[in-house]
């Protein structure tokens, strides 16, 4: 619903042609919230006053254009090695060293 704003020279003159357009003085109502006096009415009788412009059929709006479908993410593949794996060093223990017993 348009809210019409006059200014303060034209606010008799603006009342008037609302009530005279509209099919019954519940049609306009007055909204003194702002710093000046506003009418608030339907979109037929605005448009028949010559406020606004609208439109009993409207065109339809056109279909939107649809979202494009995400690119799938490419697929990283995992390389496995056929080699053989490097064998593990074997660790190495020493013998005790044989010392000659002396005799006393």
């Amino acid at each position: 619903m348009p809210t019409i704003i006059p200014t303060p020279d034209k606010v008799q003159e603006v009342a008037r042609a609302l009530l005279d357009a509209a099919d019954s003085p519940d049609d306009v109502r007055t909204d003194t919230s702002g710093t000046g006096l506003a009418f608030v009415v339907s979109d037929e009788l605005a448009t028949k006053v010559g406020f606004g412009d609208y439109d009993d059929d409207p065109e339809p709006l056109p279909e939107p254009e649809p979202e494009p479908e995400p690119e799938p993410e490419p697929v990283m593949e995992t390389l496995t090695e056929t080699a053989e794996p490097e064998p593990v060093p074997e660790t190495k223990t020493r013998a005790p060293r044989k010392t000659a017993a002396k005799d006393a």
